[in-house]
């Protein structure tokens, strides 16, 4: 008689258990640690500085401080003039408005 060909054993035929899943990877085998917050999602080009320039659109306060931007309005004017001037707080402040809102 001549032989045949042995099929081979199938899960249920070697001892498993039919309907068994396999067991999932846990999260921290994944890299993802349940304590640890979800990070931020990343933003395209130029989303970020559109989001900044509605922003500062929105804001109705100053961008600039008023002391540093009074030295720089009082260095300017000395440069155009030798001669020192006394500058109202008022004509300042309207000054950095005018020019923050140009």
């Amino acid at each position: 008689m001549a032989k045949s060909k042995q099929s081979p054993l199938r899960s249920a035929q070697r001892g498993q258990v039919i309907g068994r899943k396999r067991p999932s990877l846990s999260s921290t085998v994944r890299g993802i640690s349940k304590s640890q917050p979800r990070r931020k999602r990343r933003l395209r080009a130029g989303e970020g500085a559109l989001k900044e320039i509605r922003l500062y659109q929105k804001s109705t306060g100053l961008l600039m401080r008023r002391l540093p931007f009074a030295r720089l309005v009082r260095e300017i004017q000395q440069g155009l003039t030798r001669e020192p001037y006394r500058w109202q707080a008022a004509a300042i402040l309207a000054l950095q408005e005018a020019s923050e809102a140009h």
